[in-house]
């Protein structure tokens, strides 16, 4: 049984490589889009999104959002906390990491020509 987990692990990090190697095309090739990153926070992503768009938020907007975001999506009551992970990564996730560090160095320069 194992086995059959190990494979499903290994295809869906296929999978996600797939998805990578094509965010990486689709960011050198179209100058119209806008890389966003998860890890840049909530608020961040929204105020970069309006400022592409050309789009005022309102303090009371902001304020909003500001206050919203302190929750878990999932559990609206519970104050969002990430939980630290401290496995080592397996050797089928090797690529994925080199396709997002590929995409973060291409994020990186299409953020600073826009």
């Amino acid at each position: 049984m194992k086995l059959l987990y190990a494979g499903l692990d290994e295809y869906i990090a296929r999978v996600i490589e797939t998805y990578l190697q094509a965010f990486v095309e689709i960011l050198n090739t179209d100058k119209l889009v806008l890389p966003v990153n998860y890890n840049e926070g909530a608020i961040a992503i929204v105020n970069k999104i309006a400022a592409f768009a050309g789009i005022t938020i309102s303090e009371n907007e902001m304020s909003a959002m500001r206050q919203r975001s302190i929750f878990h999506g999932k559990y609206p009551e519970q104050v969002f906390a990430e939980a630290q992970i401290h496995e080592s990564v397996p050797a089928y996730l090797n690529r994925c990491f080199v396709l997002y560090n590929e995409l973060e160095k291409v994020t990186t320069v299409a953020t600073t020509v826009k």
